[in-house]
């Protein structure tokens, strides 16, 4: 008989905690999985930092208006901060959210609303977007009633201006681009698509999930860094999340509008129940404090500089997995990487029979289809042994895919 999952009579704590570790054993070591499960670790124990002050605010509500003294706190603190960081205008309005998921739904159905009041002849809106731009725009679009153009990106896989102006119809209420995209770690030229916004009278948004916390400070020790922020002026939202290069405890991102008028078109607001009103900016009800503490404390132990320190490290990353990748066979970089998060290709061996080998090793590992790539997402590297781990396996794997493993329906066998 199958074990019931809800037991007739409860388990103590120590036989609980034991089978947990035993299922914790089951998962890649942190070592091989950096990429992507364990990401983002800078070291310096900031995880232990920021899991102390979640254990500070366990289980406090954060609701709405609804706050204790000291989460309103640290709230306002957080939202005042990634105004500085985004170098919105002091009166911006931040939105938390629960990650870039939420904070692009967000952008949208804002979009929506403000076409709603300012534009109501439209029936059925739609938003236009590179292809490279992120799903979430299209899971938006899915449960708000918005259709998504996804226009082609150009030969150096950025956002094509001009397929966007051709895809603009009579319907289109957004215009939207990303700091890095995902798929290739490549900042879109925001710049340009927010003139377009301007001159067509439509909502801009920028997707710098990935790069809001990042490219800032990645600034200070690269000038030539790609701009996003609220300096363009067209710019008319931001998604950032503070739970990838803010490194921070997952499950926390933002949603910034440059306009605080636009706040309404963002705000659910409902009184026509027995409890009052009812009031909030973020889809999600009751939240605890424990992740804005956590966020808080991870933000202002590191300060300005110490962001600007692990941009650097970053980018020692990138230069250490650049050299040793590119003298394995004929491997190299797929294209530049700009934002953390680092793409690299074979023109003679497979790279996706190369990233199974990998994954079979033990190395999760992940492929952007367009053109056919191996993704990794970077963190700085506080100890190295196990970029060094991870380029062992890369060679090995290389040259049994060179020398004839295949792989078949997922698993990997010899042709």
């Amino acid at each position: 008989m199958t074990e019931q999952a809800f037991p007739e009579i409860g388990f103590a704590w120590k036989i609980l905690e034991q089978e947990l570790w035993r299922l914790r054993a089951t998962d890649p070591d942190w070592e091989k999985s950096w990429c992507y499960w364990s990401w983002p670790n800078p070291g310096q124990n900031i995880h232990v930092i920021a899991k102390d002050a979640q254990a500070m605010f366990y289980n406090q509500f954060w609701l709405g208006r609804c706050s204790q003294p000291s989460g309103e706190k640290i709230i306002a603190d957080v939202k005042q901060i990634t105004r500085e960081v985004l170098r919105a205008p002091n009166d911006a309005i931040v939105a938390l959210t629960s990650g870039g998921t939420e904070s692009n739904f967000a952008a949208v159905c804002a979009a929506r609303q403000w076409a709603r009041e300012t534009r109501p002849d439209i029936t059925r809106p739609n938003i236009v977007v590179p292809q490279s731009a992120h799903p979430t725009f299209n899971k938006a679009g899915f449960y708000l009633g918005v259709d998504v153009i996804r226009v082609p990106v150009t030969a150096e896989y950025r956002a094509d201006l001009s397929a966007m102006v051709r895809a603009i119809n009579d319907s289109t209420i957004m215009v939207a681009g990303s700091a890095p995209s995902f798929p290739y770690g490549l900042c879109d030229t925001i710049r340009d698509i927010s003139a377009l916004a301007l001159e067509r009278r439509l909502w801009c948004h920028v997707d710098a999930c990935v790069g809001g916390f990042l490219l800032p400070f990645l600034r200070a020790v690269k000038p030539d860094t790609p701009n996003f922020d609220f300096q363009i002026p067209g710019v008319r939202s931001i998604a950032a999340d503070l739970h990838k290069f803010g490194y921070v405890p997952v499950g926390i991102s933002s949603l910034t509008l440059r306009d605080p008028a636009d706040h309404r078109y963002l705000l659910f607001e409902f009184s026509d129940w027995p409890h009052g009103d009812y009031r909030t900016d973020s889809f999600a009800g009751s939240r605890t404090t424990s992740i804005v503490a956590a966020a808080w404390t991870v933000l202002r132990h590191l300060g300005r500089s110490g962001y600007v320190r692990l941009a650097e490290e970053l980018l020692r990353t990138s230069g250490k997995l650049r050299s040793r990748i590119e003298r394995i066979g004929d491997m190299r970089m797929a294209m530049e990487p700009e934002a953390g998060i680092f793409v690299f290709t074979s023109d003679s061996v497979d790279v996706k029979a190369i990233a199974a080998t990998l994954t079979k090793r033990g190395f999760p590992t992940y492929c952007v289809n367009e053109p056919p790539a191996i993704h990794l997402l970077l963190h700085p590297a506080e100890d190295q042994r196990h970029l060094d781990l991870y380029l062992d396996a890369l060679a090995e794997s290389y040259n049994d895919v060179r020398g004839g493993l295949r792989t078949r329906g997922g698993d990997l066998s010899y042709a």
